[in-house]
C-alpha cells in the first residue's frame, strides 16, 4: 500500500518540493528573514498535514528551528532526524542557466538554489514519513526532527537549542539529514527501508576535539554510549 501512496502522491510531492524551493530562506542576509520564517512555517505545515503528532515553530535568537515528533509506541526506540531549511545566496546569479529560485526540472534533476542542500532531502524525509502514517503501513519508531535555520551560518544558536531541549531531543539514533544525493528521490526509497528495519548504521559525525554542529547534535541527544547508532541518507 505504501508503494501505491508514493505512486498516486508523486506529481503532488514534485510540486510541492518546488514550492519549497521557490522561498528565498537565505539565512546569511538580514533582509531575507521574513521569508527565513516563512519557511519555517511552511514546514510546520507540511509536517502536520503529514500526520505527526506534535509540530512546533521555536524560536531562538537567531531563525527558528522546526520540531516535530511522532510517537509510534512508548517501548519502540526513537530517531532523531537532523536537516536544515536555510540556503545561501544565489550570488553570482549570472552563474545560473535559470533563476536560483525558481526551480527547473532538467534530465530527470531539479535545480534551485537548496535542491540539495538542504531542501531536498528535507522534503523527502517528510513525504517518507507522509507516505508510513498515512497509509497503513504505520512507523515502527518513534521519529522527531530539528530542522533549523542557520545551518549555513554555522548553527550559531543550535547548541544553545540542544542544550535548552536536551532532556525533549533525547533519541536512540541520529539521522544526519544533510549529504550529498546522486537523485533528490532516490533516497527516499532507503529512509522507507531505514524507517521500517531494527537496523542502523554506525557513523561518525566530528570528534571530541572539534565538535561541529551535527556532532554536537549527537552527542547531547543520543542516549546510547558511543560510538552511537545514526543513519545517513547516502
Amino acid at each position: 500500500e505504501i508503494d501505491v501512496y508514493l505512486s498516486e502522491n508523486r506529481d503532488r510531492f514534485e510540486e510541492e518540493l518546488k514550492e519549497l524551493l521557490r522561498i528565498p530562506s537565505v539565512s546569511t542576509e538580514s533582509r531575507f528573514a521574513g521569508e527565513v520564517l516563512r519557511c519555517a512555517e511552511w514546514l510546520a505545515g507540511h509536517l502536520s498535514n503529514a500526520g505527526l503528532e506534535t509540530v512546533e515553530v521555536l524560536q531562538t535568537d537567531g531563525h527558528p528551528v522546526v520540531y516535530a515528533e511522532h510517537k509510534a509506541h512508548v517501548e519502540c526506540p526513537t530517531v532523531l532526524i537532523y536537516g536544515h531549511y536555510d540556503v545561501q545566496p544565489a550570488d553570482p546569479e549570472d552563474l545560473w542557466t535559470t533563476p536560483a529560485f525558481e526551480p527547473d526540472v532538467r534530465d530527470g534533476r531539479v535545480y534551485a538554489r537548496g535542491s540539495e542542500d538542504d531542501k531536498g532531502q528535507v522534503h523527502m524525509h517528510v513525504k517518507a514519513l507522509e507516505a508510513k502514517l498515512r497509509s497503513s503501513a504505520g512507523l515502527p519508531v518513534n521519529v522527531k526532527l530539528v530542522i533549523e535555520g542557520e545551518e549555513e551560518i554555522g548553527s550559531e544558536h543550535l547548541e544553545i537549542f540542544l542544550q535548552n531541549h536536551r532532556k525533549r531531543l533525547s533519541c536512540d539514533a541520529v539521522m544526519i539529514s544533510d549529504t550529498a544525493a546522486s537523485r533528490i528521490w532516490r533516497s527516499a526509497c532507503e529512509v522507507r527501508t531505514a524507517i521500517s528495519t531494527p537496523a542502523v548504521t554506525a557513523a561518525r559525525f566530528g570528534t571530541r576535539r572539534t565538535p561541529s554542529p551535527r556532532s554536537s547534535l549527537a552527542w547531547r541527544t543520543s542516549t546510547v554510549a558511543w560510538p552511537f547508532p545514526a543513519f545517513t541518507t547516502a
